[in-house]
C-alpha cells in the first residue's frame, strides 16, 4: 500500500507539526451545511449496503487502519466509514430495532438511522424519533416501515 503524503505514517508530533503548517489552507464548511445540505431533501433515493457488503467494507477499514501505526478503536472506524457512505450517498444497512418502540427507520443526512420513538402500532401516520428531531413517513426514501421487521431486515 502507498500513502499519498508521509502524513499517514509519521508519529503524534510530526502529525501536530503537519496540521499546523496546512492550518487554514482549506476553506471552512459551513457549519450549518455540513456537507450534506443535499441529502436534507427526502426525496433523494440513497444505495443502502447490503450486509455482507458493508461488513466486508468495514473489515478492511479496520484492517487499514491498523496499518497506519495508530489505535483506532472499531466504533471510530465505523463512525467515519458511515459518515464517509452518507457524504456519497451510499448508506449502511439499517441496525435491528429496539424493542418497546415503533420499529420504523429512516436515515438522517448524515447516514444516521434513526428508529420512531413512538409506542409500536401508533396511529400517527408520521415517525419520529425520540429527541423528536426528526420527522418522516413510511414514504420517504429509504424509510424502512415497521412491519418490514416481522421477519427479517430487508437489507
Amino acid at each position: 500500500m502507498s500513502y499519498p503524503d508521509e502524513t499517514a505514517v509519521m508519529g503524534w508530533a510530526e502529525h501536530d507539526a503537519h496540521r499546523d503548517d496546512v492550518e487554514g489552507q482549506y476553506e471552512e464548511p459551513d457549519p450549518d451545511d455540513n456537507g450534506f445540505s443535499y441529502l436534507y431533501d427526502p426525496n433523494v433515493e440513497r444505495q443502502v449496503l447490503s450486509r455482507n457488503a458493508y461488513g466486508e467494507l468495514l473489515a478492511n477499514a479496520k484492517r487499514d487502519a491498523k496499518l497506519t501505526g495508530y489505535s483506532v478503536p472499531g466504533v471510530t472506524v465505523e463512525y467515519i466509514a458511515d459518515h464517509v457512505l452518507a457524504s456519497v450517498g451510499l448508506l449502511c444497512p439499517p441496525p435491528e430495532p429496539e424493542e418497546g418502540a415503533c420499529g420504523a427507520q429512516w436515515p438522517n443526512p448524515i447516514g444516521e438511522w434513526v428508529q420512531c420513538g413512538k409506542d409500536p402500532g401508533h396511529e400517527e401516520e408520521e415517525h419520529q424519533d425520540e429527541g423528536e428531531e426528526w420527522l418522516w413517513k413510511d414514504g420517504f426514501p429509504n424509510a424502512v416501515s415497521a412491519p418490514a421487521w416481522s421477519d427479517e431486515p430487508p437489507f
